[in-house]
């Protein structure tokens, strides 16, 4: 879970226009993942607490020229101000005229997803390669959503399906950016992973202060997951159910979920989610549990005990969120998703991204291409390593450099949308494990 996902970037577009339009197809605070598994020091974290905004900047919209750039729909802020569950309004029937109109133009021009991308070697690897989209630059930035076609076969919504977002008001939901990015991943091959259901940060004024009891507290939580994972059953493959829900020293995290219904309110949440949508791979995602420690071993606990107690969890989200100093043995991430495995749970490098001085040396990026590589390879080694997401595809909208001055260049791609060394490193592994597929057995009954 990242820092960037309480505010919407500004949405500069990426100055990449030889891409082909192709494609077949927090505020949590922020850590840095370290080889014991414990968080980064207290003067860091407060420093990005206190620089954390929830408002939106104004961005520039590209032309709207381009059959792959996305129509900017009536509502499509962070604002709150959104569509209704209840009924089609004249907007969202409009809203929905412009985005089938788009999909068709654009999905008339995507030529075949060339052979050597990272989606096409990662299918052939047996994996699934995703990143997180800022869905205001969606709809604004054709170069961007250029990238994310070509590249990538998963995505996951930054913001666009978090409680503040799609329940602004209690009992009056807004899907805009939600249906923006599904029909975006529709036109484009891609599998989507809902992102999140049940989490202590991003929570509305609404919810979080008022007086409610704890029956109250479980309606509207199964309200929400319901409302959500129904709307959107059969077409969003995999949710992150809950998150971070395991403090740094290994013990239960207390939140506001966890005050407010007591310990069961995991195992209600995922036996929620699972009515609404049986077929959904159903995940738990946390940071800092990537390798070996005191947050490691209590995720794992976490697991087991849900699993005993009948959850139906099927995956595990290790975001590792990590720089070249600070990062987990490949070692250890291959032993904990062993471990993880032996519980019956698939694994999925969820988050990644790889923070760098500015200017960053080209030794930098050496040392970040070499760790995007140990980490790909930790969960290529895994058959139950079912996929492996970065943080956001490009360093123009990666939430860094906002909230850790003079932090930042942590994707694969710059800020231009330049391929950069850490991205030569991961096709070199897909390519080189396409020839030896991993099929594996997914998580009977679910869907991949």
């Amino acid at each position: 879970m990242c820092w960037c996902c309480m505010r919407t970037r500004s949405t500069r577009s990426i100055s990449t226009p030889s891409l082909p339009c192709s494609g077949s197809a927090a505020i949590a605070s922020f850590r840095w993942t370290t080889r014991s598994g414990t968080a980064p020091t207290r003067r860091l974290r407060d420093q990005a607490e206190s620089r954390a905004s929830p408002g939106s900047k104004a961005g520039r919209a590209m032309p709207a020229c381009d059959p792959c750039s996305r129509p900017r729909c009536p509502a499509s802020s962070g604002s709150g101000r959104g569509l209704p569950h209840t009924g089609a309004t004249e907007m969202s029937l409009r809203a929905a005229v412009v985005t089938a109109a788009f999909i068709a133009a654009c999905a008339a021009a995507l030529p075949a997803v060339a052979a050597n991308t990272l989606r096409a070697l990662a299918q052939s690897a047996g994996l699934r390669i995703g990143t997180a989209v800022n869905v205001d630059a969606l709809n604004t930035d054709a170069a961007y959503a250029r990238l994310l076609a070509r590249e990538f076969n998963l995505v996951t919504p930054e913001n666009a399906m978090k409680f503040s977002v799609v329940q602004p008001e209690r009992g009056r939901f807004d899907f805009t950016q939600a249906d923006t990015l599904l029909a975006f991943a529709e036109a484009h091959g891609m599998q989507v992973n809902g992102h999140v259901l049940v989490w202590h940060q991003q929570l509305p004024d609404w919810l979080t202060q008022g007086q409610f009891s704890r029956d109250e507290l479980k309606a509207i939580l199964r309200e929400h997951i319901r409302t959500l994972v129904t709307r959107y059953r059969g077409r969003v493959a995999s949710w992150d159910v809950a998150a971070e829900a395991v403090a740094e020293d290994g013990q239960a995290r207390e939140t506001f979920w966890s005050r407010g219904i007591g310990p069961d309110y995991l195992v209600l949440a995922f036996q929620w989610a699972h009515e609404a949508d049986p077929q959904a791979h159903l995940r738990y995602n946390d940071y800092g549990g990537e390798g070996d420690g005191a947050k490691s071993d209590g995720i794992y606990d976490l697991m087991a005990g849900l699993r005993r107690r009948g959850a139906p969890i099927h995956g595990v989200g290790l975001q590792m969120h990590a720089s070249p100093k600070d990062a987990p043995r490949a070692s250890d991430v291959r032993i904990n998703m062993k471990r993880l495995a032996a519980l019956g749970l698939e694994t999925h490098i969820s988050e990644m991204d790889v923070m760098l001085t500015l200017p960053a040396s080209r030794a930098d990026l050496r040392a970040q291409a070499a760790l995007y590589r140990d980490m790909l390879q930790a969960c290529l080694a895994v058959p139950q390593c079912r996929s492996f997401s970065t943080w956001g595809a490009s360093d123009r909208y990666s939430w860094i450099p906002e909230f850790f001055p003079g932090q930042g260049d942590a994707l694969l791609f710059d800020v231009n949308g330049r391929a950069k060394p850490a991205y030569e490193s991961v096709r070199r592994i897909l390519r080189a494990s396409a020839s030896n597929k991993r099929i594996g057995e997914p998580v009977k009954g679910q869907r991949h």
